[in-house]
């Protein structure tokens, strides 16, 4: 078994520009429930900022969602997507989404005070009944806002390879992904299940597999990949001990066909020992930047949250992951 480390911008709380995260977790996308905070302004308090606010989701209803970020200031646009351990532009959506009132996923960001966190007005959107895997919520922050507004995700198009996917996710301004899945509730031993759409194009070599964080020892772990209905393989990691608390393990898939979706169900079973709160499981799907043009892995090594280097093949760009949080 090969292993790695997590990733990414703030999808962790503490974590700072440049820093690898714990996962797809971002704490700057607030779902806030039914309805408006009362006092928005406390998101970027101090004590606020340090706070992950959770990813109740309620289907039927108008749900209200913030953005925070820190400067530089920009264009905040919230997003939607049925959840995947992928989060190809394509998927992104903003249907039923709108701000006071009117269809609308974008906000201007504006600065007052050096070192400002920003928070954006509410975002209203109202969910369909959940089905399959549920819900994954994405940020972007424009950098350079273009005028009049213009939808980033939407002007970019459709991703059809991994280099075009590490290209959209290489580029101009900040994107931010809430991926997770709360398992505290689920008792000793569970199975859950999530979605991995591939790439149009016959994707070649990739990584998937888990990464412990502060899990307790005396439980098993353990994952099955699908494998896609058009040919190829899955992959099988079975149920085994966890030999310590950030344990990490992934493995090869060398042949997926082009356009093949499947399932990844992640097992765990529970020893003596429950997983303290904020415990996770991340599943992670990585691509080896060998296997990139020469222009796309100098976008993916520019990128140094998103880098893995012990995968046991070599350095590798993390493309999509989903959290189990206890």
């Amino acid at each position: 078994m090969a292993s790695y480390p997590g990733f990414f911008i703030r999808d962790g709380l503490g974590q700072q520009p440049g820093q690898q995260a714990d996962g797809p977790a971002s704490p700057d996308i607030i779902l806030a429930g039914t309805c408006p905070a009362p006092d928005p302004g406390s998101f970027a308090t101090p004590r606020g900022y340090a706070t992950d606010y959770g990813s109740a989701v309620y289907p039927g209803v108008p749900n209200f969602v913030y953005l925070r970020t820190l400067p530089p200031i920009g264009r905040a646009w919230f997003y939607w997507a049925p959840r995947d351990l992928v989060p190809w532009p394509q998927s992104w959506q903003s249907a039923g989404v709108t701000v006071a009132g009117a269809p609308c996923n974008h906000q201007d960001l504006t600065l007052t005070a050096a070192g400002q966190v920003c928070v954006t007005d509410p975002y209203a959107w109202q969910p369909a009944p959940s089905k399959g895997c549920g819900y994954s919520f994405l940020a972007w922050i424009e950098n350079r806002p273009a005028e009049p507004p213009q939808d980033p995700v939407a002007a970019f198009g459709p991703a059809e390879s991994w280099e075009r996917l590490i290209a959209f996710q290489s580029g101009d301004g900040d994107w931010a992904w809430r991926n997770v899945v709360d398992v505290s509730g689920l008792g000793v031993n569970w199975s859950q299940s999530v979605d991995v759409t591939g790439p149009t194009d016959v994707p070649g070599v990739f990584i998937i597999g888990l990464q412990c964080t502060n899990m307790p020892t005396d439980g098993e772990l353990g994952f099955v990949l699908t494998s896609p209905a058009n040919g190829g393989s899955g992959a099988n990691f079975p149920l085994s001990p966890i030999p310590e608390p950030n344990y990490r393990g992934a493995v090869e898939v060398t042949d997926w066909p082009g356009g093949a979706a499947a399932s990844l169900t992640v097992n765990y079973r529970q020893g003596a020992v429950a997983p303290p709160k904020g415990a996770g499981i991340e599943a992670v799907l990585a691509v080896p930047i060998g296997n990139l043009s020469a222009e796309v892995a100098a976008l993916a090594a520019a990128r140094p949250d998103r880098l893995i280097t012990d995968t046991g093949i070599e350095m590798s760009f993390i493309v999509g992951a989903l959290v189990f949080r206890f």
